[in-house]
């Protein structure tokens, strides 16, 4: 769920946005304080987030009910089976479930709700095409019903222009959310396989929240604090490169390597390395992922007297 390459992301994105706008805070030496307390945010965020995701579709079930119950007030009634998503059995189940509506309450989700927005992303749910072959079934069974949640809740939402500028606006990382909430979805759709509904589980965000905000603000922190050496390192390393000619991005993938090596006794150096690697391969150059890797080998074998593993961090250090 909450995976240790997310929290990396965070950390990397926020010492990027920390490093481009602190010379310009009225309140520069609470400024750090200040970042770190929006990363916390965010990584609070995405539970309530993950309940909004659960609850989209029984608003559409609710609107659903209610153009139901118009046609048969008109002249002209539609077909029944128009209206299959009113009295789908899946949805129907979450709306009532009691754990639900507790977490529901609990992060001010109203069921109810059918504003402006919700009546938009539903009005595009009609005109989608795996919808439009769900309403035009006769009695869809249980099956039926379980697929077409599944994919609301992962593919239409997720892919929904609309509903994807809702969240990005309440979320900094919401493309960076996106898998965890997909991964969270996903496996609260898999304990609805059974007829009898009888394995529902809410899906968990870590097993540890406590301990992941701690290692993302022990590395947020401690590149702050190591900075100036880590530049330093960073330049006497870099053959042919002049340290103010390193993009942004890869001098602070570099500090968090060199910070995860000194501090974190627990993470063995291959696993920094990958890691560091994978992440420019996304949010760097092309060529970025070679550069961290070569820096970053240097460095381990340069600083080896300096960097003590302990535990798990000794595993595959040779």
């Amino acid at each position: 769920m909450l995976s240790r390459r997310a929290l990396r992301i965070r950390v990397l994105q926020l010492l990027y946005s920390y490093e481009k706008t602190y010379k310009h805070s009225e309140s520069y030496s609470n400024y750090p304080e200040k970042v770190f307390s929006d990363l916390e945010k965010s990584i609070d965020l995405i539970y309530p987030m993950y309940f909004e995701i659960l609850i989209t579709p029984i608003r559409f079930l609710n609107l659903n009910l209610i153009d139901k119950e118009i046609s048969k007030e008109m002249i002209v009634n539609k077909s029944e089976s128009n209206y299959n998503l009113s009295d789908n059995k899946i949805i129907k189940f979450i709306k009532e479930n009691q754990m639900l509506k507790k977490e529901f309450m609990n992060y001010d989700l109203d069921i109810n709700s059918a504003n402006d927005d919700i009546k938009i992303w539903y009005k595009s749910l009609l005109k989608n095409d795996e919808i439009i072959k769900y309403q035009n079934q006769i009695e869809p069974d249980f099956e039926n019903d379980l697929k077409i949640f599944n994919y609301i809740s992962l593919n239409f939402i997720f892919k929904n222009e609309e509903i994807n500028k809702h969240f990005s606006e309440k979320d900094l990382f919401w493309n960076e959310d996106k898998p965890i909430l997909k991964s969270m979805i996903k496996k609260t759709l898999n304990s609805l396989n059974s007829i009898k509904l009888d394995k529902f589980a809410i899906a968990d965000l870590s097993n540890d929240l406590s301990d992941d905000k701690s290692f993302a603000k022990n590395l947020f922190e401690g590149v702050l604090d190591g900075n100036k050496i880590f530049d330093s390192l960073i330049s006497d390393n870099c053959q042919n490169w002049d340290i103010e000619r390193i993009s942004t991005i890869d001098r602070i993938l570099l500090k968090m390597g060199i910070c995860e090596f000194l501090y974190f006794h627990n993470i063995p150096i291959k696993v920094t390395i990958n890691e560091y690697i994978d992440i420019a391969k996304k949010y760097s150059t092309p060529k970025s992922k070679n550069f961290v890797n070569g820096v970053l080998d240097i460095l381990s074998k340069k600083m080896i007297d300096k960097i003590k593993k302990t535990g798990k961090g000794l595993i595959d250090n040779k």
